[in-house]
């Protein structure tokens, strides 16, 4: 069942076959995300799983450690997903009052960082850490990772919690038939709007929502203001230079996806100047517009468009739902669109991208036993986490839950979803994404030809992998 065999153009395919039927089943209307609680009973919800419990009770498994248990969770760094985080630990330990959960909220570079020095040395903490999904393939290859532990989830094989999730969405995270991690949240790129500023430079939703970059270039200079002494207060749109190197990695991998190219070749290897390489680059150079005007930042990526300074922005659904919670003014007043694509026709619409909770394989086996029910407790109810973060996660029928039907644009983020590529995996992922950021940055603010610079940056790869 592991992913490694298939082609990846046909998997692929395959997943975008399979995640197409949950837009015929998704479709949403673009209304302000509801607050109130699921009216389906426990049997039609997606927390109606073996994994974490149920509304008739928690999974408690009848071998679950007796004596005390410490385990050490890196979780995400985002602030609501800390919140929500923090309250599920707390849940946790009344229910099981000798397990203590040592919750430290880590980025996903700092922890790829950290693992990368305490796994080939066997230690055991931190017990569990949430993954940058194309970062886990340098723990998988060396067999660094547990799989989850069916009997502490309360269920009886490793195939009853494959098919908790979509055909395919997770085929990433299995290895040999066995499931190595749960998913937070697997995502795609759209394309956010702030309706009202969009309407005050005189165009028209939908009607002027760009479908392409050359249109989203074309709308620029409709929407850039600057003030009396010249500076920048209103920017169309803008990529994030600020927030973290994955920024440049993963929306610059889709683009190429976009154009019909791969990053990753046939080879394993990573081709960073091809042609669609470059016609990725110029794409991104049409919308460049002031990046030294920001207030985006690692743990707040998405500051720009929630203080309206950009007028649309990129990102899944949990940046809508991050951006309203920092400004609440937004709630009613954004849409949500498609990502805009190479040309109208492509058959892509970016990259997908997901972060994953897995165990260390080096952690005692009691402690690993409670990861394993700690982590199906923590992601019984995607309601929750949709409702306090936007993060999805791809469990069979959850699209159809009434706070799902009720959320903006929740048919658009599924779509792009749908018609998404999976990011490179590759144990090498570091050394991509550094040198696309490096590539991009010559050419944003060093004014590099786009050819050159990919080829600087196919260098610097071959370079940092030793060819």
């Amino acid at each position: 069942m592991g992913h490694q065999s298939e082609n990846p153009i046909a998997l692929r395919q395959r997943i975008r076959a399979l995640l197409g039927v949950v837009v015929l089943v998704g479709t949403a209307a673009c209304t302000p995300a509801a607050t109130s609680q699921p009216t389906a009973t426990p049997q039609e919800t997606a927390g109606a799983s073996p994994t974490g419990g149920t509304a008739e009770g928690p999974c408690n498994p009848p071998n679950f450690p007796t004596g005390n248990v410490d385990i050490a969770i890196w979780t995400g760094t985002d602030t609501t997903s800390q919140e929500i985080g923090r309250a599920i630990v707390q849940e946790y330990q009344v229910l099981h009052p000798n397990v203590h959960i040592d919750n430290t909220p880590t980025s996903a570079v700092d922890a790829f960082t950290k693992l990368t020095v305490s796994l080939p040395a066997g230690q055991g903490r931190p017990t569990s850490v949430l993954m940058y999904e194309p970062l886990m393939e340098a723990f998988f290859g060396p067999g660094y990772l547990e799989p989850l532990n069916p009997e502490a989830m309360c269920a009886s094989s490793q195939q009853d919690l494959v098919d908790l999730y979509i055909p395919a969405s997770i085929d990433p995270l299995i290895r040999d038939g066995n499931l190595y991690a749960m998913p937070a949240q697997r995502n795609a790129y759209s394309l956010l709007v702030n309706n009202d500023k969009f309407t005050a430079a005189g165009l028209k939703i939908p009607d002027d929502i760009p479908k392409t970059w050359d249109d989203l270039a074309a709308l620029q200079p409709k929407l850039h203001i600057v003030d009396a002494s010249g500076k920048t207060t209103q920017k169309g749109f803008e990529f994030r230079y600020t927030s973290g190197d994955q920024w440049f990695g993963s929306q610059f991998i889709g683009m190429v996806d976009q154009a019909g190219g791969e990053i990753l070749g046939a080879d394993g290897k990573a081709h960073l100047n091809t042609p669609e390489a470059v016609v990725a680059m110029r794409n991104w150079l049409k919308n460049v517009v002031d990046p030294s005007v920001t207030n985006n930042q690692g743990p707040s990526p998405y500051q720009d468009f929630a203080d309206e300074l950009d007028v649309m922005a990129f990102g899944g659904p949990n940046a809508l739902r991050f951006a309203e919670r920092l400004n609440p003014s937004l709630v009613g007043r954004t849409s949500v669109f498609p990502l805009p694509r190479a040309t109208a026709d492509s058959q892509i619409t970016g990259m997908a991208y997901g972060f994953h909770q897995i165990i260390n394989k080096y952690a005692s086996d009691e402690e690993k036993f409670v990861a394993s029910n700690f982590i199906g407790f923590m992601f019984s109810d995607p309601n929750r986490w949709w409702q306090a973060t936007g993060q999805l996660q791809p469990r069979k029928d959850w699209y159809n839950l009434p706070e799902a039907k009720a959320s903006t644009g929740l048919d658009v983020f599924i779509a792009d979803l749908a018609g998404a590529t999976g990011l490179p995996q590759t144990k090498n992922y570091g050394a991509i994404q550094t040198a696309i950021k490096n590539a991009i940055q010559r050419c944003v603010f060093e004014g590099a030809d786009p050819q050159a610079s990919l080829d600087q940056a196919q260098q610097e790869y071959e370079t940092s992998v030793g060819g």
